[in-house]
């Protein structure tokens, strides 16, 4: 279903932390494990705020485009990388999760890989996937760039990687209205990460949040709204 989401929806999620999301629990792998901030369903999209029909989008379509927020993080290559500056001109796809995610993180990068090579040659490197990572204690910028490459080959703008310390991160997070909580390690080294698990689209055209994918989105559903948001 095509549904349009107010832009408060977006801004509560820093306050509101669980409230209106599906949690649901990754199968862990021997070492981690994981709580992953699954998604929305349309009924609290539509308590939050009206939701309509009429959207031309896959996804869940703002009704007040938030602004591209002005976070300054570290690429793999150890750069500032100043979203804003590097989002100008660029359709802006932002993930929060972090590498050793056993399903919901990879899954979605491997799916935003698959629909950036779908499309037109000429709108391919008009796309800058950005993942920025959860859990910067253990994901680090050699680690973080081997992972990125599982996803992005082919795609002529790599994926950029991006990291801080946890303060830093956490409140590029609550920015972009994603829950990134204080990763617990408990026996045995499992690792529990709870992350919002939304994708976020910003316009080449102004640098706004205009479409919000949740987990499940087929590929051919982001790549529809990606040539749409390339064309408008």
């Amino acid at each position: 279903m095509r549904s349009r989401v107010p832009a408060s929806w977006l801004r509560a999620r820093g306050s509101h932390g669980r409230r209106g999301l599906a949690a649901g629990r990754c199968t862990d792998p021997p070492g981690a494990g994981a709580v992953i901030l699954a998604g929305l369903t349309l009924a609290t999209l539509a308590a939050c705020g009206p939701v309509s029909s009429a959207s031309a989008y896959s996804g869940g379509q703002l009704s007040d485009p938030v602004p591209l927020p002005a976070v300054s993080l570290t690429d793999t290559a150890g750069t500032s990388f100043e979203l804003q500056q590097r989002g100008n001109g660029l359709l802006t796809v932002v993930y929060f999760g972090y590498t050793n995610c056993p399903d919901v993180c990879p899954t979605t990068m491997a799916d935003l890989g698959n629909a950036v090579r779908k499309l037109p040659v000429s709108d391919r490197d008009k796309v800058q996937v950005v993942f920025i990572t959860t859990d910067p204690q253990h994901d680090t910028p050699k680690l973080l760039r081997s992972w990125l490459n599982n996803f992005d080959a082919g795609v002529p703008r790599k994926f950029v990687g991006l990291s801080g310390d946890l303060p830093t991160v956490q409140g590029a997070a609550k920015q972009f209205g994603v829950v990134a909580q204080t990763p617990q390690t408990g026996a045995g080294g499992k690792i529990t990460d709870t992350h919002g698990a939304q994708v976020i689209a910003f316009s080449p055209s102004d640098e706004k949040a205009r479409v919000i994918w949740l987990p499940g989105t087929k590929v051919s559903d982001y790549t529809h709204d990606m040539s749409k948001l390339l064309s408008t």
